[in-house]
């Protein structure tokens, strides 16, 4: 199975309405970054599933999130998808639960660095994290004139 296409040697990729844009677009880049992100949550989850199985159903709803975003971000109308967009009840739910996880976290008194033993190699996660939102100005329904 070969999973190159060639369609976008040009620097140009498809959003899922099948409308070409460059690779360069505010969408592809949003998408890549929650792609990354997840797949940095996915390793995390590998490494803790058995020590701790809350955090990894915690961390599996926050991933199902993150694929519905990353469908709301390659479709230009993202109501016709078919699946359940983002709304307040998965924000809420997202922050209850890092209320929660908070909660039972000892303070920190000094940075975590990446390289360290397990609980820290998923600190890894927060550069996709906080790179998501860092630099993007308005959200992108706002910019096109959809808010």
């Amino acid at each position: 199975m070969d999973v190159r296409y060639g369609t976008g040697d040009d620097g140009s990729t498809w959003l899922l309405e099948g409308k070409r844009v460059r690779k360069h677009h505010p969408r592809v880049v949003a998408c890549g970054e929650v792609d990354e992100l997840n797949s940095v949550l996915g390793v995390c989850r590998s490494l803790l599933r058995d020590r701790h199985p809350d955090l990894d159903a915690e961390l599996m709803k926050v991933q199902e999130a993150l694929f519905r975003i990353g469908a709301e971000l390659a479709s230009e109308v993202p109501e016709n998808l078919g699946i359940k967009q983002i709304g307040r009840e998965d924000v809420s739910s997202l922050e209850a639960a890092l209320e929660r996880l908070d909660s039972e976290l000892e303070e920190l008194r000094h940075f975590v660095y990446p390289s360290a033993p397990f609980p820290e190699r998923c600190s890894t996660s927060r550069g996709p994290w906080r790179g998501g939102p860092r630099g993007r100005g308005p959200p992108l329904r706002s910019r096109e004139g959809k808010s």
